[in-house]
């Protein structure tokens, strides 16, 4: 029989003891950290499929339907545009769209 080795104090066996933490409680304890479980949701997923709404006040209407490669071809042989072209283009830029 082996000796038990005296405790160094007394609450050595009056507390318990306390696992190490799991993967998830770690993460309980991460979500517990932000105010709102719904505000994180929404920071993390949703913003990225939130429309994008751009404006600018100076501009001519935009055809119906544009040829993207016909105007980037246009554009590449620095061909003529009309007021519809270059508003659409500024929208392109204004979007951070390239041709």
């Amino acid at each position: 029989v082996e000796s038990v080795s005296q405790p160094s104090n007394v609450t050595t066996f009056t507390q318990p003891s306390t696992p190490a933490p799991t993967s998830f409680q770690s993460a309980v304890q991460t979500v517990e950290n932000v105010s709102n479980v719904s505000e994180r949701i929404s920071e993390q997923f949703l913003e990225k499929w939130l429309p994008k709404f751009v404006y600018f006040d100076n501009y001519s209407l935009m055809r119906g339907k544009i040829s993207i490669n016909e105007l980037r071809q246009r554009t590449e042989n620095g061909g003529p545009f009309d007021d519809a072209d270059r508003t659409f283009l500024a929208l392109l830029t204004l979007s951070g769209v390239s041709l």
